[in-house]
């Protein structure tokens, strides 16, 4: 059974807050904000992908399945709800990822810095260094996923970088942010490089970690405001 141009219609009514497309597939929708899919409209019920962050803001969310053959999906239950729809919508769209690859980019393209590799022993760790002191200002690193108690299996990438003791407190609040691996903890944060990485806290982040790293003459130029991060 397709679903109904009326229910597709009352969807993108109720997400009047949320700028949505959508491309009609098969007699159903996909549907789009900040130009990801997020899921679609299968037989009339609005279905999310099971995307982490999905399901964080779910929690209660059934699964469901759009068509035969398909991987279940997470059923919104709360489609009369535009207020909360709206902002799941946002969240789950939201460009958090940062990987390995684009951090190691922009720290090239911003800083003219390239990583080095100290350590035979540890081939995937690169240290990033300021060129007039010597400094270090970021280590990125690949880790057992249980060293920071996080579920699953396997490997993650990650990033030491220096931060304002006056804020580190709160900034290990943030999802994704610990207490730097084998460094000082008081002074310095590791933050996992996935898909819940905050893209924008990550590169705030990094501009500390450079300006409290950098010869006092920088810093006092290039300061980067601790009330931003």
């Amino acid at each position: 059974m397709a679903s109904s141009r009326e229910y597709l219609e009352y969807v993108l009514e109720q997400t009047c807050g949320v700028e949505l497309s959508y491309k009609k597939m098969m007699g159903e929708y996909l549907l789009y904000a900040n130009g990801v899919l997020f899921g679609g409209i299968y037989d009339d019920r609005l279905l999310f992908k099971p995307t982490e962050k999905a399901k964080k803001m779910m929690p209660k969310a059934g699964l469901a399945l759009p068509y035969p053959g398909a991987k279940m999906m997470l059923l919104c239950d709360f489609v009369d709800d535009g207020e909360r729809l709206s902002k799941v919508i946002e969240e789950v769209t939201r460009e958090y990822e940062m990987t390995r690859l684009e951090i190691e980019s922009l720290i090239e393209e911003k800083y003219g810095v390239t990583g080095e590799k100290p350590w035979m022993k540890y081939p995937s760790f690169s240290v990033f260094r300021h060129e007039e002191n010597k400094k270090w200002f970021a280590v990125i690193m690949t880790l057992d996923r249980g060293k920071f108690g996080i579920d699953g299996e396997g490997e993650v990438d990650v990033v030491n970088l220096k931060c304002d003791t006056d804020i580190a407190y709160f900034v290990r609040q943030e999802r994704g942010v610990y207490p730097a691996y084998h460094m000082n903890k008081e002074h310095w944060i590791s933050v996992i490089l996935d898909e819940n990485t905050d893209r924008e806290l990550t590169e705030k982040l990094l501009d500390m970690s450079v300006d409290l790293t950098a010869y006092a003459k920088s810093r006092a130029k290039n300061k980067t405001n601790k009330n931003d991060v």
